[in-house]
């Protein structure tokens, strides 16, 4: 019976795991709400998931080393099922796709090869995806940080800083870099008389950077007026737009440098830039990153603004889908993976499994082994034995043998010995009677 039940737990346990493994790596993401058939584009959105080449442990560490392939792995994963079972029209990367403000250009290359990776399933898909990748604080720095170099470099490879699409049914969709937006005028002291042509130039361009994100808008309300609709705009920016403290995760806090007035850090765009552009654009939702956590709010009762929650393992894959309706109606669904941690155990248990199915395949092996060997003495004995007593046996038959033929000759001997004696006995009678 105890046999019966740990063959029954070893094939149960073992079908058991090999089907949670396929949920997960298949059918692991679900929706918060079910999706509409009749959706005419789905907008994937994504945030935050910071990609290292190298991180802040240095090359050659190798919990670094397998912490970025473990990411590169996971977000791969996600997007593979996105790709194969929500087919979306866009994907919008909210800003933080790696961490490149301060990388040298070999390892821009690495970082772009990872991302691509991670975004294959959606660059091999027969679906066309168009993807769009908003630029954050870890992808060209704040600011203060922001380096013409690093700005071209990622304008050749994932286009402009400010832009917009504009689907088929007319919603806009705004992407803006907000990492500007915030800094203070450039200020040129009082003893620079004639301040040096590369410092211009530096005031000149970080002041086109705030410029730029309003020239888009411009465009795009002309775009509206000239189409004489009132066409709804999303807005997307890295940065999340200013709210009171307690209602997100991370407070509102900016820090400027002195030397430059620009930005060296801030968690959120302050109040003032917040509201210009709210007031300007007018959205029918506002996406941001930045805040891992994610979280809803409300802009003066009307302008709904989600902080969408990164998708970093340790917060669980977390991503929206918009779903754009052919009435020009939209619904927004929220979803998710598990965790790394919830990843990890389940690789610990199925390794922990098979290794006990090993051992005990390993002393099953020698308990068959040990049988089989005391099967052959067993089967050795008794052959011998069988020898031993057919040894016995031909030895008894042949002294029964000998007996029998001793008796014989003893009998013949008798027959012999008595037809003698008769014979005798009739001479004698024969010579007395003549």
């Amino acid at each position: 019976m105890a046999k019966i039940s740990f063959q029954f737990l070893k094939i149960f346990t073992t079908i058991f795991l090999i089907l949670v493994w396929i949920l997960i790596l298949n059918f692991g993401i679900v929706p918060s709400s079910k999706l509409e058939k009749q959706a005419t584009d789905r907008i994937i959105v994504a945030a935050d998931l910071q990609i290292e080449q190298g991180g802040f442990r240095g090359a050659g560490n190798k919990y670094q080393e397998f912490n970025e392939k473990f990411n590169v792995f996971y977000y791969h994963l996600i997007m593979k099922n996105i790709a194969k079972y929500f087919k979306p029209s866009h994907l919008v990367m909210l800003g933080d796709q790696f961490w490149s403000e301060n990388s040298g250009e070999e390892d821009f290359q690495k970082l772009k090869q990872k991302l691509n990776v991670v975004l294959s399933p959606f660059l091999q898909s027969k679906n066309e995806v168009k993807i769009h990748n908003i630029s954050g604080n870890h992808d060209l720095g704040y600011g203060n940080q922001r380096r013409r170099y690093n700005n071209k470099r990622w304008i050749k490879e994932y286009g402009k800083l400010n832009t917009y699409f504009q689907l088929k049914t007319g919603q806009i969709f705004l992407l803006l870099d907000t990492l500007s937006l915030d800094n203070k005028p450039s200020q040129i002291n009082d003893n620079e008389v004639e301040p040096s042509e590369k410092k211009m130039k530096s005031v000149k361009y970080h002041q086109e950077l705030a410029l730029n994100p309003l020239k888009v808008i411009d465009k795009v309300n002309k775009i509206r007026k000239r189409d004489e609709s009132n066409h709804p705009v999303f807005l997307f920016s890295h940065l999340p737009f200013y709210k009171p403290d307690n209602n997100c995760a991370d407070n509102f806090d900016i820090e400027y440098s002195e030397r430059t007035g620009r930005v060296i850090e801030q968690t959120m765009l302050t109040e003032s830039t917040s509201k210009h552009l709210i007031e300007g654009i007018n959205p029918a939702l506002i996406m941001s990153g930045h805040d891992h956590v994610g979280c809803q709010y409300l802009h003066s009762n009307r302008f709904k603004e989600i902080t969408v929650r990164s998708m970093l393992a340790e917060y669980g894959g977390h991503f929206l889908i918009i779903e754009i309706l052919p009435d020009g109606g939209f619904y927004v669904s929220h979803c998710g993976f598990i965790t790394h941690l919830t990843f990890f155990f389940l690789c610990l248990l199925s390794a922990l499994w098979v290794l006990i199915l090993s051992l005990s395949f390993v002393f099953s092996k020698k308990k068959n082994q040990k049988n089989l060997i005391t099967l052959m003495k067993e089967n050795i004995s008794q052959k011998v034995e069988k020898k031993i007593n057919e040894k016995e046996r031909v030895k008894n038959a042949s002294k029964n043998e000998k007996k029998k033929n001793g008796n014989k000759k003893q009998n013949k001997r008798k027959k012999n010995s008595k037809m003698s004696r008769q014979k005798k006995k009739n001479q004698r009678r024969k010579k007395k009677a003549d």
